[in-house]
């Protein structure tokens, strides 16, 4: 086995997933069990999509391959590229709700956001109940 170098980083960032897909796999199973519920009272679906399925009047949105919903209200903008630890995240009209720091930000626009091993890049459309899915 490999000492140091890219494997040791590459075993690091292995266990830093396999402790954080757990915990981000319970939190959205719990979103879901609730959004599910309130969908199927109201004869709802409720699932992942595109932008542009939520704010089909706005342009920016067809152009986001690595943003999606969550539902109507909960944004999620994943690191995509290996190292990466900022990127740009595109918030649609409305209010929202980083569910890390609890800092509300206004859009259409951009804001650069961080992410780390147990931080991910989530937001929340401000007024939802699904806010409290993600408090601690």
């Amino acid at each position: 086995m490999m000492e140091g170098g890219l494997g040791a980083i590459s075993s690091i960032m292995n266990l830093g997933a396999a402790v954080m897909l757990p915990i981000v796999m319970a939190i959205l199973a719990l979103f879901f069990r609730i959004k599910a519920s309130k969908a199927l009272k109201a004869g709802l679906l409720v699932g992942i999509g595109s932008m542009f399925f939520n704010y089909p009047e706005d342009e920016i949105c067809y152009s986001l391959g690595d943003q999606y919903f969550f539902g109507e209200d909960i944004l999620f903008a994943p690191i995509v590229k290996r190292g990466q630890t900022k990127r740009e995240v595109y918030l649609p009209q409305g209010e929202w709700i980083d569910v890390n720091e609890g800092r509300t930000y206004s859009g259409p626009g951009f804001v650069e956001m961080e992410a780390g091993l147990d931080k991910f890049i989530a937001f929340v459309k401000a007024g939802s109940d699904s806010l409290s899915i993600f408090q601690r």
